[in-house]
């Protein structure tokens, strides 16, 4: 007796169905023979298209129109993003004098990692721009930095975010860029809230630790902090203000790529005494400083074993 089902075969399976399976196998045999024969294959997505337009920008020491630089350390260069955001960690490792601020028309800033910049809005040492496309813009048209002679167009600022958003370091390698057992010391110390503030930022009494600041998975709360003597003069350069005209201070760095990234602090002040020099200490001594000014300025009292045990930790991070 009959189904009265013409459309299915014998065996219970849809003729339809099987048509189209075999018109996938088709198109996937199809697509596999093209790529054997080197034909070309599909465009690229949009963002991976904005990410290699971003790329060749940020190489480009002629696609603004970039005429010689003014910046000291760069006078009479052709420059790029690269110039100064090169290497491991995507910087230089050098103060640079740009401008202007709140509160200068010129200031001394060390050359920031690209590294994890995403979602760590506002940008720049003081926190001045609130988007990527802003700070990056500023670089561009500055007669101390790339001193383009003309103005980016929204299509590559959001082509330069797209590839900056995609950088960063490799990771830490134990026993080889950082000793396991110091550094897991270090975490410990890092974390425990054995601190407070006597500048008055943070309530008296509140406890604070390095974790207060260096919060979440990029170790930034985003937030500006006033930076005390020795580290940056609150007179000359305290960073950013608010509309009341009080000091803010600089915004908590990502610390990524530490072992890169020597000197340190918005002026290179954590290894670089001297100021405007090519010549760093090496990132352990570097870091060294910074663990010891801290812990003053917090009234950590981290020990000298303590300094070293959180040194390392900074170095795998």
């Amino acid at each position: 007796m009959g189904t009265g089902k013409s459309s299915w075969t014998g065996r219970g399976i849809p003729l339809l169905l099987l048509v189209g399976v075999a018109l996938v196998f088709a198109v996937r045999a199809s697509a596999a023979e093209s790529t054997a024969n080197n034909e070309t294959p599909a465009a690229p997505d949009e963002h991976a298209a904005l990410v290699a337009e971003g790329e060749s920008l940020f190489n480009s020491t002629t696609a603004f129109g970039q005429r010689p630089s003014e910046g000291p350390l760069v006078v009479g260069l052709t420059i790029s993003c690269a110039t100064c955001h090169n290497g491991p960690a995507f910087t230089d490792n050098r103060n640079h004098v740009v401008g202007p601020t709140d509160n200068r028309d010129l200031v001394v800033r060390n050359s920031p990692h690209l590294l994890r910049l995403k979602d760590t809005a506002p940008f720049g040492w003081d926190g001045r721009n609130a988007t990527m496309q802003a700070q990056i813009r500023g670089a561009i048209t500055s007669l101390l930095e790339m001193n383009a002679s003309r103005e980016p167009t929204q299509r590559e600022l959001d082509a330069l975010v797209a590839f900056v958003e995609t950088l960063d370091a490799p990771d830490a390698e134990p026993g080889v860029d950082f000793d396991p057992l110091l550094a897991a010391q270090g975490e410990v110390l890092f974390e425990a809230e054995r601190g407070t503030d006597p500048s008055g930022e943070f309530p008296l009494n509140q406890p604070v630790s390095c974790a207060t600041c260096h919060a979440g998975d990029n170790k930034t709360d985003l937030k500006p902090h006033r930076i005390l003597f020795p580290f940056g003069d609150p007179v000359l350069d305290p960073g950013a203000m608010n509309d009341e005209g009080e000091i803010q201070g600089f915004k908590t760095p990502v610390l990524r790529g530490l072992r890169f990234t020597a000197p340190y602090f918005h002026e290179g002040m954590g290894g670089d005494p001297t100021n405007l020099t090519a010549v760093n200490k090496p990132p352990r001594p570097a870091l060294l400083e910074t663990v010891a000014f801290y812990g003053k300025r917090f009234l950590f009292k981290f020990t000298p074993d303590e300094q070293q045990a959180l040194v390392e930790y900074l170095m795998s991070l």
